[in-house]
């Protein structure tokens, strides 16, 4: 489901029909106006898709990784259960995931900027937007040169773990 149409559809249902959590932040100056309870739904909503990616993604590489010869013979050797699926199958599963998660970088950056206008948040996709609507060149290129460094740091934390996390051949 698009992030627009989710924000709208938790705005409508814990904003105006239960009344639990605040519609939008608007009324707020900069980040110290802003409680908890405005940042549920924005956050809910820049979240949900990704977790459902990456938790289907993880449950099936732990299935794959499971059945997987070298487990089944660490298991015949006398390992425990619990040590199988945390120190081997585990690690390995989890590198793909690892790699989604940076490559959602892009999407909840992009997705930022619609939340933020949705629930009328300060931040960085406002003051984006705001900056190509004055067309305030220089700052359009700083923020796309955030946007560029994040996602290249993302990616090489992504890369780095996914090497730490790489299962090594078994010592016994």
């Amino acid at each position: 489901m698009p992030d627009f149409a989710l924000g709208l559809l938790l705005v409508a249902l814990f904003a105006l029909q239960l009344g639990w959590l605040p519609a939008t932040a608007a009324g707020t100056v900069g980040f110290s106006g802003l409680t908890v309870p405005m940042l549920v739904l924005p956050v809910a909503v820049l979240v949900s898709n990704q977790l459902g990616r990456l938790a289907r993604q993880i449950r099936i590489g732990v299935v794959e990784a499971d059945a997987a010869e070298h487990a089944v013979h660490l298991r015949r050797l006398g390992l425990g259960e619990r040590d199988v699926l945390l120190k081997h199958v585990l690690p390995g599963a989890v590198v793909p995931s690892v790699q989604q998660l940076a490559r959602t970088v892009d999407g909840l950056l992009g997705g930022v900027l619609v939340v933020e206008a949705l629930f009328a948040l300060p931040g960085i996709g406002s003051g984006f937007v705001a900056a190509v609507q004055t067309r305030d060149l220089p700052v359009v290129q700083a923020y796309a040169l955030l946007f560029a460094v994040t996602t290249i740091g993302i990616n090489l934390a992504a890369d780095l773990a996914s090497a730490r996390l790489v299962p090594q051949a078994v010592r016994l």
